[in-house]
């Protein structure tokens, strides 16, 4: 039961570890806001800093070296630093055409390959955003089933790019939240809107000024020549490159600039190099993602009959909200403060980007719409949470990024071609508008010119993985990165967003077939078993049936259609993203003793007191209630006959009152002892 357990636990994980979704996004940082934030009037706006342009370097001018030092990251259940991961830092110079100037500290990780005889070649993984932490998010990605088998035959080497978290500087900016939560507890002008996130922004600059951060370094040629320095520093000479988002973004990079260290690259969710697409089509890519749902809802018989004329009531919906908008709730999860959002027709538009971006939402949209035209904001409010409270992503260097390299547009470019949802267009353009190019001028570094903006040319074998539903990067701008690549396959995943690593067996058994064998396209026969975008359509009633354990000596109810993983332990899997889990279970041991196994495995308070306790059926139980990945979690726990009894039942949030109803009060009721 334990791995199974585990296994379940580390899948609703990747649902926010996978979330960050591309170049239109927000970045948000977890500090706790002030009291006040100044007006635009409060402090002058100092002049731009000056830049100096970097040129990269095709030999780094300096020895790196690798020191070791505790992870600073939390590390999954069982792993042992030192013997599964190891940790330190590599330092670079902030400009690697001044090798004698400042110097910059990268963290790294690096998982040892479990192989006697691994492959000289390791895994060197990149992540988002640009300012996503490597070591946040892929060490608990890491631990889902079946990506131990990425380290088999080669170490996986985990890079905390620069002005990243656990790198130094850090360069995050807790005015950018201040600000943010100031827009969003009111109907503000776009005039005081702007006024808020400049006034923010040129505090942050200033403040980093001051403290002697060169803000035009932080770019992807920089960042680059950080690759290999930190592949010579762990002495490894070529490298095979993962890169998700910007990830894959960087590594084009390091593949243009440093061609003969990189053996393979494997590049997911792909922002080209020739970044005009992208930058253009942001409002094209997001109306493409939401027709195909609401095409999708309606050709699928049982969707369509739960949900008919879904596109309409959506629109319906963020005409309502712009004429009398909602006030929602929002929790930070790092500090179980709240916050009021002001949730407007257009920011909900905005919010429905951030949902497509998650494969784990998709299939539950159409229930979401529904629910909100009655009123019910759940699952935004959960998701805008998430997204607002996002720790540690470095909203500094993506700045420094965007001005360095993207922002060589104008508003007007933005505007999609005809045809689009109107109200796309505009809240797209108005996203890109406020964080991707409004802050430019304040940030005060210079953009680095077109010669970056040109697709990469070579052969150097690469495996590109796009989503069906990707709003941000969808699966033709894979096809503007691959133009110039002799030796590029390129896959789409039905049913998929953005975040393809990590979204199952199919995407893990690809990556391994070409990381063994770069010179072929993997095998995807695997990509036709996918169901595509299977939506939830709860039932209106849960079907029970009896279960009987005799080597365990209880019994019980379980329900029917579901997919068994062992004896009275089962999944829904409606998708290849429901939670839902429930076990029935006995143990020799005593109540107290299971449930501190239980709480050490899922990561529940071990000092929970229950919610209730009742004799139901049989036995008297206790009942806990959890959250578990804002996912319901519940327990009952009974102990008799020197024998301890367990029911846990974890439902989606949106189904959490039917499934309770329904399925776990009658199993607690039914469950007990033979004879």
């Amino acid at each position: 039961m334990r791995s199974k357990l585990l296994r379940l636990i580390a899948l609703l994980t990747t649902l926010w570890a996978l979330a960050a979704c591309g170049a239109a996004s927000e970045p948000t940082t977890a500090p706790a806001p002030t009291e006040t934030v100044p007006t635009a009037e409060a402090t002058p706006m100092a002049p731009p800093p000056a830049t100096v342009a970097p040129t990269p370097t095709a030999v780094l001018a300096f020895t790196a070296t690798f020191e070791d030092a505790p992870c600073p990251m939390a590390l999954p259940e069982g792993a042992v630093e030192g013997r599964d991961i190891r940790c330190g830092y590599v330092a670079t110079p902030e400009r690697h055409a001044l090798p004698q100037g400042k110097m910059i500290q990268l963290a790294v990780a690096v998982i040892p390959s479990s192989s006697g005889d691994p492959a000289p070649d390791p895994l060197v993984m990149l992540s988002g955003g640009p300012g996503e932490s490597a070591l946040n998010a892929f060490t608990q990605l890491l631990a889902l089933p079946g990506m131990e088998r990425l380290w088999a035959q080669r170490d996986v080497v985990l890079v905390e790019q620069r002005g990243t978290m656990y790198s130094t500087p850090f360069l995050q900016c807790p005015s950018m939240l201040a600000a943010k939560l100031e827009i969003m507890r009111q109907s503000l002008s776009e005039e005081e809107e702007d006024a808020l996130r400049l006034q923010a922004w040129a505090e942050c600059r200033d403040q980093f000024v001051a403290s002697g951060v060169d803000l035009a370094a932080y770019n992807s040629l920089e960042n680059a020549a950080d690759i290999v320095a930190i592949a010579d520093a762990l002495g490894y000479g070529q490298v095979n490159l993962y890169g998700g988002s910007y990830g894959s973004l960087l590594a084009q990079h390091v593949m243009r600039d440093y061609p003969e260290r990189i053996r393979s690259a494997v590049l997911s969710d792909v922002s080209p190099l020739r970044h005009g697409p992208n930058m253009r089509e942001k409002a094209l890519s997001m109306d493409r993602a939401l027709r195909m749902l609401f095409a999708q809802c309606a050709t699928d018989e049982a969707c369509n009959h739960a949900y008919p004329d879904l596109e309409a009531v959506y629109w319906d919906l963020v005409t309502q909200l712009d004429e009398t908008p909602a006030t929602l709730e929002l929790t930070d999860p790092n500090t179980g403060e709240t916050h009021e959002m002001v949730l407007t027709g257009e920011r909900l538009v905005a919010a429905t980007r951030n949902l497509l971006c998650l494969a784990a939402a998709l299939p539950r949209l159409p229930n979401a719409i529904y629910d909100m035209a009655e009123g019910d904001f759940s699952l935004v409010a959960l998701i805008e949470s998430r997204f607002t409270f996002s720790l540690g992503l470095a909203d500094g260097m993506y700045n420094s990024v965007v001005c360095n390299e993207l922002a060589d547009v104008s508003r007007a470019d933005m505007i999609g071609p005809e045809g689009l949802y109107p109200q796309v267009s505009a809240v797209v353009a108005d996203l890109v508008d406020d964080i991707m190019l409004q802050p430019c001028p304040v940030w005060g570094v210079e953009h680095l010119g077109g010669a970056l903006d040109q697709s990469l040319v070579g052969e150097i074998p690469t495996l590109l993985l796009s989503g069906e539903f990707d709003p941000t990067v969808p699966p033709h701008l894979a096809e503007v990165a691959a133009e110039g690549l002799a030796n590029a396959y390129l896959f789409t995943f039905p049913g998929m967003s953005h975040g393809i690593l990590g979204s199952g067996a199919c995407a893990h058994d690809m990556m391994l077939a070409f990381l063994d064998d770069p010179a072929q396209a993997p095998d995807a026969s695997c990509l036709d078993a996918m169901p595509g975008l299977a939506f939830h359509v709860p039932p209106t009633e849960l079907a029970l049936e009896p279960f009987v354990d005799e080597a365990r000596g209880f019994r019980g109810l379980v329900p029917s259609g579901w997919q068994a993983l062992g004896p009275a332990n089962l999944a829904r899997a409606s998708s290849v993203n429901d939670p839902a889990y429930f076990v029935l279970e006995a143990q020799p041991v005593s109540a107290a003793e299971l449930f501190a196994s239980l709480a050490g495995q899922l990561g529940l308070d071990p000092e929970a007191e229950p919610t209730i306790e009742a004799p139901l059926g049989a036995l008297t139980w206790q009942l806990y209630d959890f959250e578990i990945q804002s996912n319901p979690l519940d327990l009952a726990l009974a102990e008799d006959g020197g024998k301890a009894y367990f029911v846990l039942l974890i439902s989606p949030a949106g189904e959490h009152e039917a499934m309770y109803e329904q399925l776990f009060l009658p199993a607690v009721e039914a469950m007990g002892p033979l004879g």
